[in-house]
């Protein structure tokens, strides 16, 4: 383990905050892409 154990874990939650805020992001690009898609043709929505 490491030594400064509290820096580490300072490190890792931040990579954690990191990854949720681009799953936010792709998750609001989809949703998105779905509304634009559906307002086109309700057809197309379910490809996506």
């Amino acid at each position: 383990m490491y030594a400064m154990s509290g820096r580490n874990d300072t490190i890792v939650s931040a990579g954690r905050l990191r990854r949720a805020s681009i799953e936010t992001a792709a998750n609001n690009i989809h949703n998105d892409i779905e509304r634009r898609l559906s307002s086109i043709s309700p057809c197309s929505a379910l490809i996506v």
